[in-house]
């Protein structure tokens, strides 16, 4: 099952609530050239709306008319199989077998208990325009989304749409109810009080924090606070000019963090080509150099 269709089944519980039908409509087996591998996933619902992707094209119309006779005749389970030549007008020449199930809350609430794996988690420290914009941008990708701030003019679901996680609360204090505590911190009275109801942690190791806060001081300090994590971040940016990279980077070394672990903090973010950073200063700009570029670092969306 790819990332996609993994973010799609720990969706479930919250797309299928009761008193709502769909049809999950799940590639078992595929043949020759095919648009998705096994474990891609489509949701469709009895109103005619939809979630994930099989691949698109003729065969996800097909799939989709296919899920709906499934509502008519109140089939529980079912497969299907496709061919992808002529017929669907369609010159592949590969065959996708398709497994349909009818789903309501207790059902979909089953299929919901899939291993989390190597969840990619895009960490934003800081509810900005740059904030906003980076986040509408890895939407369209299967990543959780986490949006921490302590103002909540900025940080709230307004601002930004699910499935975006927005965290109203300091971000240290969400750090170290996570456990995370920089070299000089200890866990207070607030963070200890705040702990259960905070947003659950992600697997650091998959975990792609980005730093653009109003605050330089608390920029800092957050990079402090990640980088002396016991268990690495895949990744830790910075947003800003190469002046305010150059300062957080003698901050830490003044610190006492050794010179490897000064190199891991990204600064300033955003896709580089030939020794140049692409895009500009507009927050889209800056969004789409940055998604990019962790994108690069993955391997794969």
């Amino acid at each position: 099952m790819d990332l996609e269709a993994r973010a799609l089944h720990r969706r479930l519980p919250a797309l299928v609530p009761d008193g709502t039908r769909a049809v999950l409509v799940v590639v078992v087996e595929t043949r020759g050239s095919a648009p998705r591998d096994a474990g891609a996933s489509l949701l469709v619902f009895d109103d005619g709306r939809f979630e994930g992707t099989i691949g698109g094209g003729h065969v996800e119309e097909a799939a989709i008319a296919d899920a709906r006779a499934v509502f008519d005749a109140g089939v529980v389970k079912r497969e299907l199989h496709y061919k992808l030549g002529p017929q669907m007008a369609q010159c592949c020449g590969g065959e996708m077998t398709l497994a349909f199930e009818l789903l309501d809350a207790a059902s979909a609430a089953r299929l919901a208990r899939v291993e989390p794996a190597d969840e990619p988690t895009l960490l934003l420290f800081g509810a900005g325009h740059v904030a906003a914009a980076t986040a509408r941008v890895a939407a369209v990708l299967p990543w959780r989304i986490i949006v921490v701030d302590a103002r909540a003019e900025w940080c709230n679901e307004r601002r930004f749409a699910r499935p975006v996680e927005c965290v109203c609360t300091p971000p240290l204090v969400l750090l170290a109810s996570w456990g995370v505590l920089g070299p000089d911190a200890a866990a207070s009275d607030l963070v200890s009080t705040l702990v259960g109801a905070l947003v659950a942690r992600p697997d650091p190791t998959a975990t792609h924090a980005v730093i653009m806060t109003h605050d330089h001081a608390l920029d800092r300090e957050i990079a402090a606070v990640l980088l002396a994590s016991t268990v690495p971040f895949a990744y830790v940016g910075l947003i800003g000019s190469k002046t305010k990279a150059a300062v957080a980077r003698q901050r830490l070394r003044d610190r006492g963090f050794p010179e490897d672990v000064v190199a891991r903090l990204d600064s300033p973010i955003g896709l580089r080509v030939d020794g140049r950073s692409l895009g500009g200063k507009l927050p889209g700009e800056i969004a789409v150099s940055a998604v990019a570029d962790l994108m690069r670092r993955r391997g794969r969306p």
